[in-house]
C-alpha cells in the first residue's frame, strides 16, 4: 500500500529521496498527470510519465522531431500552444515569462504557426535573451489568424518591421540558435533590411529558411551583405517563391564569389530569366564550396 499512498500524496510530499528505482518507477506510473509544472519540472525524469501527460494532450506527436525525447516533446508544445493562444486583451505577461523560464531547460524547438498576435515576439525576445541556460537551436514563427477564414484582416497576417527589429536583436545576441524559419510571413525587402542588422552580427545561426515571401532584386542587395560579411557562417539559404529578378540574382551571385561557407542556395520558384540564371552559375564558377 506504501506506492500507492506516496503516488496519491505526491503533490504534498514531491520528493524520491533515496527511494530504490524499481520503487520510484512504480510510484511514477500512478502519478497524476496534472501535476504543476513548477513542482516536477526538475524531480521527474522519467520518460514513461511524460509520454504519458503527453499522450492525453495531444494525439498525432512525434517524438523525432522533439530529440526523441517525451519530456522535450511536452514541454516545446505546451509553450507552443500557450504563446500561440496569447491574448493581448489580457496580462498575462508574467504567466509567459513565468513559463519561459521553467520551460528553458528543456526546450530546443520553437514552432509557432498562424501566430495571431504581434506582441508575442517582443515579449519572448526579452526573455530568451536574459535566459544564460536556454538551449534554443530552432526557431519557426509564422503569423496569421487560424480562425480568419475569409474575413480576416491583412495586418494580422505576416510580420510587421517591428517584429523584425525584434527578431534582428535576438540574433546579434543569441548562442545557441542555429536554425531560423520566417517562411510564408509576407516579408518585404524592408524587413530584410531588419532582419540582416541583427544577423551580420550573428554567430550561429546556419540554415536562413525565407520562403514563400515577397523578397525581391532591393532585398536580395541586404542579403548579399550578409554573405559577405567575414564571420557569415550560413551554410543553407532558402529563397524559394519570392520575387527575384534577375538583378536579385546578379547581387546574390556576386556574393558567391567571395562567401566561403554557404553549401545550398534555392531560388526555385523565382522570375530569374535566363539572364539570372546564366549570371548566378557564372560568379558559382569561382566558388569551391557550394554544392547545390
Amino acid at each position: 500500500m506504501l506506492v500507492p499512498i506516496k503516488a496519491l500524496h505526491y503533490k504534498d510530499y514531491p520528493y524520491f529521496a533515496d527511494m530504490p528505482e524499481e520503487i520510484r518507477e512504480r510510484i511514477v506510473a500512478l502519478l497524476p498527470i496534472d501535476l504543476p509544472l513548477d513542482l516536477i519540472s526538475d524531480l521527474i525524469t522519467e520518460e514513461s510519465y511524460w509520454k504519458r501527460r503527453s499522450l492525453s494532450r495531444w494525439r498525432n506527436v512525434d517524438i523525432a522531431c522533439h530529440g526523441d525525447s517525451w519530456k522535450q516533446l511536452y514541454f516545446e508544445r505546451n509553450l507552443s500552444e500557450f504563446i500561440e493562444s496569447y491574448e493581448l486583451t489580457k496580462d498575462l505577461k508574467k504567466d509567459l515569462q513565468d513559463l519561459l523560464r521553467l520551460s528553458a531547460a528543456y526546450v530546443h524547438n520553437i514552432n509557432l504557426q498562424k501566430l495571431p498576435s504581434h506582441l508575442q515576439l517582443l515579449l519572448i525576445n526579452e526573455e530568451l535573451q536574459w535566459q544564460v541556460h536556454m538551449n534554443l537551436s530552432t526557431l519557426k514563427i509564422e503569423y496569421g489568424d487560424p480562425n480568419a477564414c475569409m474575413s480576416y484582416d491583412i495586418k494580422k497576417i505576416g510580420m510587421l518591421n517591428s517584429d523584425c527589429i525584434s527578431m534582428a536583436a535576438f540574433c546579434s545576441v543569441t548562442h545557441t540558435l542555429t536554425e531560423l524559419n520566417l517562411s510564408s510571413n509576407a516579408l518585404c525587402d524592408d524587413h530584410v533590411l531588419a532582419l540582416v542588422d541583427g544577423m551580420v552580427q550573428n554567430p550561429t545561426i546556419v540554415n536562413l529558411d525565407l520562403s514563400h515571401n515577397m523578397i525581391s532584386d532591393v532585398g536580395c542587395e541586404h542579403l548579399a551583405r550578409l554573405l559577405n560579411a567575414k564571420n557569415c557562417i550560413l551554410l543553407f539559404l532558402n529563397l524559394c517563391n519570392n520575387q527575384i529578378k534577375k538583378m536579385g540574382t546578379q547581387a546574390i551571385g556576386y556574393s558567391l564569389s567571395t562567401n566561403k561557407s554557404l553549401l545550398s542556395l534555392n531560388l526555385r520558384l523565382n522570375d530569374l530569366g535566363d539572364y539570372g540564371g546564366h549570371r548566378v552559375f557564372e560568379y558559382m564558377m569561382d566558388n569551391q564550396v557550394i554544392q547545390v
